[in-house]
């Protein structure tokens, strides 16, 4: 989570806001031409901490940029009940950081405009900004209606003013780009938001936002979810008969960011590894291939559903095959099997692009030495023995930043 340039969040809320005034503080003290991001979440803006962080760059002169990614809620609770997010506003021009033009509501070519704008002004002439992206981080489907306290009519699909993003190397990571979901229920109830209406209840892209990510922000990596309950509905069970209307509409998701677009594009069955009730993700559903669960799909099933999958996407070279999203809470040598299944499946129909296994516990790399969930076994104990004919394999590991707006970041290795 920290490079040289990336330094990462802190456990407690809004403390890192101080801590980026501190580097601010260090950049002027050297004379580095550089300047500093401090992100933070509406939130957060009552803590004292903050205003003080505030008040100390505006005293030195601090190359500093304050990001205030609003989205009007903290974390379950609509900020309107408690204090409108006007009162940081009213702070914000009375301390002279920002006038009330500065913080307005602001499309994503216009924060960046605003953004390059103040990164230059912080490093020439040094005048702490503050800047207030508003943003949707909850889109449909992204936490359980019981989580996150809004209510219905506020679903929106569509993106965030901005995005999350890493890489190295060859791969330009977006993270965010598909909103698939729709089926969350207040309480663990099988069935509940399938199959859904596409463009209603969930969708995959938005293409002209796939544009701008790759034309504007070179990204060239997306992670594209989808449900295994749409593509292999209940009624069919998981395996290699697919809801054709579904699988088109998946697929024409991916062929644009491919085919059109000229950029990777990774197929990510979102589900926990589990299979039948999404309801309650990540936790509901039947774990695949427990042996002791009448109702669970079975690790053969699930190597079929992959190389029918792998079969329909084989001769485009731009994709990736991501075996399944965050494993936990079943058996570690249970996912080594579930994983090879896979793999073999793929590989059955002549695919040849790589692969992305996860391991247990949330695939989470801090704990990928670690035992987890009910005692289960690290994930090194049992991922060194997946075999890949090709050796076009790669490990999967996620690691997750949450800030009040629970934002992440996720990170792959290659």
């Amino acid at each position: 989570m920290f490079t040289e340039t990336f330094l990462g969040g802190h456990g407690i809320v809004g403390a890192h806001v101080p801590v980026g005034a501190g580097i601010a503080f260090a950049q002027k003290y050297m004379d580095e031409t550089q300047a500093t991001f401090v992100l933070y979440g509406d939130g957060a803006s009552n803590q004292g901490q903050v205003e003080e962080a505030f008040d100390m760059a505006k005293l030195w002169d601090l190359p500093a940029v304050f990001i205030s990614k609003n989205n009007q809620y903290e974390v379950r609770q609509m900020r309107s009940t408690k204090d409108p997010i006007r009162g940081l506003e009213k702070y914000i021009v009375s301390w002279g950081l920002a006038t009330s033009a500065n913080l307005k509501s602001r499309k994503s070519k216009e924060v960046k405009e605003t953004v390059n704008e103040a990164v230059e002004e912080a490093k020439t002439a040094p005048e702490p900004p503050e800047d207030d992206l508003w943003m949707y981080v909850y889109d449909n489907g992204e936490v359980a209606p019981s989580r996150r306290g809004r209510e219905r009519g506020e679903h929106k699909l569509g993106f965030p003013n901005t995005i999350t993003t890493s890489g190295s190397g060859r791969y330009w990571f977006d993270n965010n780009v598909s909103r698939e979901f729709g089926v969350f229920a207040p309480v663990d109830t099988p069935g509940f938001g399938l199959p859904g209406q596409f463009g209603v209840n969930f969708a995959f892209i938005n293409k002209s936002t796939v544009d701008v990510f790759v034309d504007q922000e070179k990204i060239n990596f997306f992670r594209v979810t989808f449900l295994m309950e749409r593509m292999c509905p209940l009624s069919f069970g998981l395996g290699s008969r697919f809801n054709e209307t579904y699988f088109a509409e998946y697929a024409d998701a991916i062929n644009y960011i491919t085919l059109t677009k000229g950029a990777y594009a990774l197929l990510d069955p979102h589900n926990y590894m589990r299979y039948n009730d999404p309801s309650q993700q990540p936790f509901s559903g039947s774990v695949i291939g427990d042996s002791s669960d009448p109702t669970a799909a079975t690790t053969e099933q699930f190597g079929e559903f992959w190389a029918e999958l792998a079969r329909r996407f084989k001769t485009n070279p731009k994709v990736v095959f991501g075996i399944n999203n965050e494993p936990h809470d079943m058996p570690t040598e249970l996912v080594l099997e579930n994983n090879q299944a896979a793999i073999d499946g793929i590989r059955s129909v002549g695919a040849e692009q790589l692969i992305l296994a996860p391991g247990n516990g949330f695939t989470g790399g801090h704990s990928w030495t670690q035992i987890t969930g009910n005692n289960d076994a690290p994930s090194s104990d049992f991922m060194n023995m997946l075999r890949d004919p090709l050796n076009n394999l790669a490990i999967d590991i996620h690691e997750v930043r949450v800030n009040l707006q629970l934002n992440y970041l996720r990170f792959m290795t290659l």
